[in-house]
């Protein structure tokens, strides 16, 4: 009887370290997994952190794009103000060659009235 046991026992132990080692894979397999799942959440943080560099270098470009925008408005308004100067540096150019003009003929007017008053007066 006790042999009949026996033998019957043994496939009952077969079965026991079968579901042993089921259960050490099992095990296993949950370990990978619960590593895979960490992996997977620090990937997520570093994506994360990724995005938030990104959006900080975006607002640095757009800054730098609004900086640049308004220096290519004060280059514009100086160059207008050049522009300006320029058309009054030839106006005055002009009123000064004008009043040379002038001058002149006021000077041959004068050495011509000269002219006359000398044959005019004695002496």
């Amino acid at each position: 009887m006790l042999e009949a046991s026996s033998i019957m026992l043994e496939p009952s132990s077969g079965m026991l370290e079968a579901s042993s080692g089921m259960l050490e894979a099992t095990s296993g397999m949950l370990e990978a997994s619960s590593g895979m799942l960490e992996a997977s959440c620090g990937m997520r943080e570093a994506s994360c952190r990724m995005l938030e560099a990104s959006c900080g270098m975006l607002e640095a470009s757009s800054g730098m794009l609004e900086a640049s925008s308004r220096m290519l408005e004060a280059s514009s308004g100086m160059l207008d103000a050049s522009s300006g100067m320029r058309e009054t540096s030839s106006g005055m150019l002009e009123a000064s060659s004008g009043m040379l003009e002038a001058s002149s003929r006021m000077l041959e007017a004068s050495t011509g009235m000269l002219q006359k008053l000398s044959k005019v007066l004695p002496g």
